[in-house]
């Protein structure tokens, strides 16, 4: 989050903005004769530095908060020709599922779809976890019946598939699309395109 300095800081440029700008009008409408034209170009001008000066730190800030907790998701793994694999009940084998992992900060809300020959699929999320019966010890994967992941944390995985039977046609080539938020609600995405090629934004 910002620190005191910068919101102390910000206030005071506020300040000074509403108070230069409250100078200018009151000497342009009501005592034109105190105001040249000289000083009138210096209060603008002055003005004009102020307004620049504000919106660059504010870029700058907003920069530095989204550095410090932007998620960075991507898809891991080896994946040739999109062969990735649908939902199976009870598999115990999670080759060519989507693998998808975080390298930075915590992912919140995470969700997409995956465009296959000309199909659009909603993902869906799964864990591994172990088979309760004491004779049958092995693990199995267990898809959730959601679109939505609800947090993952930094250097961490989730496996993710879909629904063979429940698509969308659609005329796009192959894409794996995933949206995610920070811990403040900032939301962000990572496109996949049909080459394999990975690309990651705020939306």
């Amino acid at each position: 989050m910002v620190n005191k300095s910068w919101q102390t800081k910000k206030i005071k440029t506020y300040l000074s903005l509403i108070i230069l700008v409250i100078i200018v009008i009151v000497g342009v409408f009501k005592f034109p004769q105190i105001l040249t034209q000289i000083n009138l170009l210096a209060l603008l001008a002055t003005l004009a530095v102020l307004i620049w000066y504000a919106y660059d730190t504010r870029r700058i800030a907003n920069q530095t908060i989204d550095s410090n907790l932007r998620p960075i998701v991507l898809r891991s793994g080896l994946n040739i020709d999109w062969k990735f694999r649908p939902i199976k009940a009870n598999t115990s084998n999670r080759s060519n599922f989507i693998e998808i992992e975080n390298l930075k900060n915590i992912a919140m809300d995470i969700e997409g779809y995956i465009i296959l020959d000309k199909r659009q699929y909603k993902l869906l999320f799964g864990r591994e976890s172990f088979d309760n019966k004491p004779e049958n010890k092995v693990k199995k994967f267990e898809f959730v019946d959601s679109f939505k992941w609800q947090w993952l944390p930094q250097n961490s995985k989730v496996f993710a598939s879909f629904d063979n039977t429940k698509f969308t046609e659609i005329r796009s080539e192959n894409e794996l699309y995933l949206i995610y938020k920070d811990i403040e609600g900032n939301t962000y995405f990572t496109k996949e395109d049909r080459n394999f090629s990975q690309v990651t934004g705020r939306l």
